[in-house]
């Protein structure tokens, strides 16, 4: 592969993939975090379809990255969508986006490239790809989802 390639491709991951990832990522985790916390039960609407409770379940899905700012979003909880020190929780979730990203984009990158070391020193790559795209079962107040519907 030249050096030109290697740039180019560079180039279009951090100007153009790594965004994309980024703003995909947000949209992820909250459309897929809302379709499982409604799954698992943490939705239920009542025929009539006017009302719907939300909350009353134990357990809920969440990426393993964004557990630790979800988790301080529920406890520095002060209202319906109030948080009081939200500012490090915003940015432990802005930070899982963005190691998300980037790690998924460098990934794309190396597999389009063809490198023979796409995931990088002890798989860091690929490990850092899966915690922040595959959910798990959480406590539900570790839970994004929870934060948006029931907190709100």
């Amino acid at each position: 592969m030249t050096n030109t390639r290697i740039k180019i491709s560079n180039q279009i991951r951090n100007i153009v993939l790594i965004p994309l990832l980024f703003v995909g990522h947000i949209f992820y985790e909250l459309g897929v975090g809302h379709w499982l916390f409604g799954l698992a039960g943490g939705i239920r609407e009542y025929p009539n379809g006017r009302w719907a409770e939300l909350g009353g379940i134990d357990w809920a899905f969440e990426t393993p990255l964004y557990i630790p700012g979800s988790y301080l979003m529920a406890k520095h909880n002060i209202g319906p969508c109030m948080w009081e020190g939200g500012q490090w929780d915003l940015l432990l979730i802005l930070l899982a986006t963005t190691l998300t990203a980037i790690a998924t984009g460098q990934l794309i990158q190396k597999i389009v490239n063809r490198d023979k070391n796409k995931f990088g020193q002890f798989y860091w790559r690929l490990i850092v790809v899966l915690l922040g795209w595959v959910f798990i079962p959480v406590p539900v107040e570790m839970t994004l989802a929870y934060e948006f519907t029931v907190l709100c």
